[in-house]
């Protein structure tokens, strides 16, 4: 359309020049004549001509150029004939016979004019014609047209805005076709805009998406091609609307994937055959069942090979039935090029073209592999089912829903003594003992309301002899399976496990050593006097001590010793209550209704002051203490968890108040409990922090107060508690294994700093380091004690390592290698607190100690109480005796000093002479 218009406008043009340039000669020729004719004309008098020519030269209608002419001649009749004789003179017949020339010459130019013009309007109506007629087209098009200037659109039509999903074109002119562009189409575009550009465009369709205002994607093929669009470059784009075509394919697509995928989870492939060319097309499942890639070229030959030789006759001849119009059905085996064998269903049948002769084979194959397999195991499973229903042991019967014996197996003769035979048609209630038969019946009723599930039960029967036994058995309702027809009874003889059970269960809930109740046993029997919600007391109490026993006369002595007190507890309850074993040396005692009856504190106060009676074990006295934790239901607790935590509390206090005395708990202990608790997590990282230190109190030589050494000791400065005693933190250290790790670090702190000393002059000044009865316990103490002394380079005899008293005497055995392991690195061992336990020269000489310190309780009352005071210059007597070195530790006062200089102490250490203080204070004193 635009090629026509652009020719025909060409016409047109060319015709128009011509025809201006025979209305200007129409005109202008009279008047070149006039001018030569009577050159004595004013020269502004032609101007007047002009203005009939520049009106007809900008109009084309044949009525304008007729009134145009005939008004030139009449200014030519007036002017020439009338005028122009007037004023010149001239001959009027000459100017007539000129003007009539003239005339004629300008109508015959003007019947020219005509006939160029009327050609003009004929091709103008050709032209509108067209135009209405292209526009139409365009406007009418189903195809979306649309003309762009490298981007900006110009014009759409119609089709174009309603696929684009507009209602009018006015959102789309003037706007960037990127606008309404998917961006997955974006760098197309741009590569044949560029194409365009460059003029290197091919004419070819291209694709693309667009995206609808709603979201929606519309894929449309469109054709370009550079046109000129109102005197400049355009592109001009005409497409169809493939959307409908897209889905169709995308939902092929899908239907293919999902035939795909529905055959590769079936295992069934598709193929066909064209009988005439003898060519296979096979689905992707197929070529996957049989083990081959799909470039493998098929035919039925090949297909024949991959057939085992003693199937392959079979198949052949099923493929020769189905050709004579006889679909088959079979299975066969198949061998995979990689020598694996599997199983197969196929299936085929042929088309007949109109003559009856087979042009096609169509199929499907399955791999039953699997299948096969299964049935295989099936079939021997159900061979060994039959096994072990003749020779089982456990024994099946079927009955119908009126309890009627319809089948028994052949384990019931050999177990119970019972004829088969004889016993078909009878009632199984025969069997049940007459206690169980209402059990019986209730068991039965709710195996018959629940179809398919297995009902546990257990009751007596009575065997051939009326007998008694007891049987497990599970029935299942199987009435509505027609081949049961009936509920099946699996049973077994339980008559053995049912007289030990009680045996077992006595075992589960019972210590085996002191045959009382254990833990399980406790915290079962704390439940059930919580459910019956009358108030009891629980005592939780500790034997202090009592692994010294096992420790010095062995295991058994121990067990012989827990026999004992358990007796004495039993004896003390009187029937009160139940005494529990909760393991180890913890006891716990119930007290029933102690609101009305028994006073717990009576009895803890009992339990104190049995244990202060002696224990005899092979001939030997034994004194075992105990801490007694109370509390009591429901003040203390309303559940065993509670109870237990809680009594476990009073019991701990009581330890920490001496041991072999009882406390009763309150709310208090739950805030101690915390504080242990945090104190327990803030010492994991305490020592990252540096929040520990090291003060030294030195110790003194009595004759001349000279300072001889310093005793190591931590301190804690917590970051929000402040500063906590060792007494407070040590314990827990120890309990929660953090001990190691601190006494390492104040091992090697301390040795850091007697290094420091040392490098001043002060080669002989001694340090005492105190470590816990957990440190003497690890395998590797010497070794890493002698690490540290060798990287901070100190001499091992100025080193003395403090162990209390008590820990001699629990821990004697274990500690003897780590200690003679220190000694024989040359470090000093001294024994602190010395006096408080009950230690013997034994002890001493076993562990070859260097120092008896003594301990402080003895020094502060030396002055008011003598049996301090002989008790403090016996141990300085003994240690003389002994030729070790004593220590007198908190010396407060004068007056202390002065007694224990005469007693002949050699080296005292206390408040009166220093506190501890930190390192830089220690060296003012040096």
């Amino acid at each position: 359309m635009l090629e026509h218009e652009r020719s025909t406008n060409a016409d047109t043009r060319k015709i128009r020049i011509i025809l201006v340039f025979l209305i200007i000669s129409s005109t202008i020729l009279p008047i070149i004549a006039e001018y030569f004719l009577y050159p004595k004309t004013p020269l502004t008098i032609y101007g007047l001509f002009l203005v009939p020519i520049i009106y007809i030269s900008f109009h084309y209608d044949m009525r304008v150029i007729a009134i145009g002419l005939i008004s030139i001649n009449s200014i030519h009749f007036i002017w020439g004939i009338i005028v122009l004789p007037m004023i010149y003179e001239v001959n009027v017949y000459v100017r007539t016979l000129n003007h009539i020339g003239l005339t004629l010459i300008s109508f015959a130019l003007a019947i020219l004019i005509g006939c160029l013009l009327r050609k003009i309007n004929v091709q103008q109506a050709q032209l509108n014609e067209s135009e209405k007629l292209y526009r139409s087209v365009v406007e009418t098009s189903p195809n979306p047209i649309l003309i762009h200037k490298y981007g900006e659109i110009v014009y759409v039509n119609p089709a174009a805005v309603r696929i684009a999903g507009f209602d009018t074109d006015k959102k789309f002119l003037n706007q960037l076709i990127l606008d309404f562009m998917h961006p997955t189409s974006e760098e197309m575009y741009h590569t044949r805009l560029q194409d365009f550009i460059e003029e290197s465009l091919d004419e070819k369709t291209v694709e693309y998406q667009m995206v609808r205002p709603d979201g929606t994607r519309v894929y449309v093929e469109t054709l370009g091609k550079k046109i000129i669009y109102k005197g400049e470059n355009a592109i001009l784009a005409v497409g169809t609307d493939v959307t409908e075509r897209k889905e169709k394919e995308e939902e092929l697509r899908k239907r293919e994937a999902l035939l795909e995928k529905s055959q590769r989870m079936a295992h069934i492939g598709s193929w066909e055959l064209n009988l005439i060319e003898d060519k296979f097309y096979w689905s992707k499942e197929t070529y996957r069942i049989f083990g081959i890639s799909e470039e493998f070229v098929q035919n039925y030959e090949s297909f024949l090979n991959f057939v085992p030789r003693d199937e392959r006759e079979f198949v052949n001849r099923k493929n020769e039935e189905a050709l004579r119009g006889e679909p088959y059905s079979i299975r066969h085996r198949i061998i995979r090029l990689d020598g694996e064998e599997r199983h197969v269903y196929a299936q085929a049948e042929v088309t007949f073209n109109d003559q009856g002769q087979p042009i096609l084979m169509v199929g499907t194959v399955q791999d039953i592999t699997e299948n096969t397999i299964i049935e295989q195991k099936l079939k021997e499973s159900e061979e060994k089912f039959r096994s072990l229903v003749q020779y089982s042991y456990d024994m099946i019967a079927i009955i119908d829903g009126k309890g009627i014996i319809k089948y028994l197996s052949p384990s019931v003769e050999r177990n119970l003594g019972t004829n088969i035979t004889n016993n078909i048609g009878r009632s199984v209630i025969e069997f049940i003992h007459a206690n169980d038969i209402e059990y019986s019946m209730k068991k039965t009723n709710k195996v018959l309301n629940h179809p398919n599930e297995a009902i546990k039960s257990e009751l007596r029967i009575k065997d051939e002899d009326g007998k008694s036994i007891y049987i497990e058995m599970v029935s299942t309702n199987l009435i509505n399976n027609p081949s049961i027809n009936g509920i099946v009874i699996n049973f077994r003889d339980i008559t053995a496990q049912k007289k030990s059970y009680d045996t077992i269960q006595h075992m589960a809930f019972h210590d085996d050593v002191t045959n009382l109740l254990n833990k399980r046993g406790l915290n079962q029997l704390l439940v059930d006097e919580i459910d019956k919600n009358d108030s009891f007391s629980l005592l939780f109490l500790d034997l202090d001590n009592f692994k010294h026993v096992n420790d010095s006369f062995g295991h058994d002595a121990g067990d012989k010793l827990l026999e004992k007190i358990a007796t004495r507890l039993s004896e003390l309850v009187n029937g009160q209550g139940e005494v529990a074993r909760m393991g180890g040396d913890e006891f716990a005692i119930l007290l029933w209704n102690t609101t009305n009856k028994t006073n717990p504190n009576d009895v803890a106060e009992g339990i104190i002051e049995l244990f202060n009676q002696p224990l005899t074990i092979f001939n030997y006295h034994c004194y075992i203490t105990a801490s007694v934790g109370i509390v009591t239901y429901p003040n203390n607790g309303l559940d065993k968890d509670s109870l237990l935590k809680h009594a476990d509390m009073a019991m701990y206090e009581a330890k920490q108040a001496g041991k072999n005395t009882f406390r009763t708990y309150h709310s208090t202990m739950e805030k101690m409990n915390e504080r242990t608790f945090r104190l327990q997590n803030d010492l994991r990282t305490a020592i990252d922090h540096n929040e520990f230190m090291l003060y030294y109190q030195p110790w003194i030589r009595a004759d001349d107060c000279a300072t001889l050494g310093a005793e190591a000791l931590i301190r804690w400065n917590h970051p929000k508690l402040g500063l906590i005693s060792p007494a407070e933190f040590i314990s827990i250290a120890e309990n929660s294994g953090v001990i190691v790790p601190l006494g390492e670090w104040v091992l090697e702190t301390a040795c850091k700093q007697l290094r420091i000393w040392n490098q001043q002059g002060h080669i002989d000044f001694k340090l005492s380091i105190n470590f816990s009865t957990v440190q003497f316990m690890r395998k590797d103490l010497h070794e890493k004690v002698k690490q540290i002394i060798e990287k901070h380079r100190v001499n091992p005899k100025n080193i003395e390592i403090e162990i209390t008293e008590s820990a001699v005497m629990e821990q004697d055995i274990s500690l003897q290698e780590n200690i003679r392991n220190l000694k024989k690195l040359g470090i000093r061992i001294a024994i602190d607190d010395f006096g408080t336990g009950y230690s013997s020269m034994i002890y001493i000489k076993k562990f070859q100690a260097d120092t008896i310190k003594i301990d402080r309780s003895f020094i502060a009352n030396l002055q008011e109480d003598s049996d301090d005071a002989e008790i403090v210059l016996a141990i300085i007597n003994l240690a003389k005796a002994l030729k070790l070195n004593v220590v007198a530790e908190g010396v407060e006062t004068k007056e202390q000093y002065n007694m224990l200089k005469e007693m002949d102490c050699v080296e005292m250490q206390g408040y009166y002479f220093a506190k501890p203080l930190p390192s830089e204070e220690i060296e003012k004193q040096l």
